[in-house]
């Protein structure tokens, strides 16, 4: 038993300054809730094969995923997969440029013991409001950097 979530949400910016913040991880704190550090091994931004350190804190534990790029796509597809003995993560990002905005689609996918316990504690929910937050910060910054 996993949890699963998708979302999406549509962004008054262009595709390429949305891009931009996901591919590049050192821009990940200024929107991705609870995320306090993030960075490729290699210190550029991401491409297909980048593995990647992200410490996230969304209350008081900090856990550190290791995600590898695993595709990514010129139309705007990028997809992390995380592995380890407590949690499997996919999480991917599809971008469609609209005639004013982009949607920005996400999906995300937890299997492995922790998301088994956290089902257990219901919890379903809580994860799927946070990435929501995640998506919206992502918008805030990206309509911010269009207006620039």
């Amino acid at each position: 038993m996993g949890i699963d979530a998708d979302l999406s949400i549509s962004v008054r910016a262009d595709p390429e300054i949305i891009w931009g913040l996901l591919v590049d991880p050192s821009t990940w704190e200024g929107w991705w809730r609870g995320c306090v550090a993030a960075r490729s091994t290699d210190g550029r931004t991401l491409r297909e094969g980048s593995e990647l350190e992200v410490v996230l804190q969304p209350k008081l534990q900090k856990f550190t995923f290791k995600p590898i790029v695993d595709l990514m796509t010129e139309n705007r597809t990028l997809s992390l997969t995380h592995r380890s003995p407590i949690v499997q993560t996919t999480t991917v990002w599809y971008l469609a440029e609209k005639p004013d905005r982009t949607q920005v689609d996400l999906q995300t996918v937890f299997n492995g013991v922790l998301p088994f316990l956290m089902s257990i504690l219901q919890q379903r929910r809580s994860v799927q409001l946070i990435m929501k937050k995640n998506l919206q910060g992502l918008r805030r910054v990206a309509e911010r950097s269009a207006m620039d």
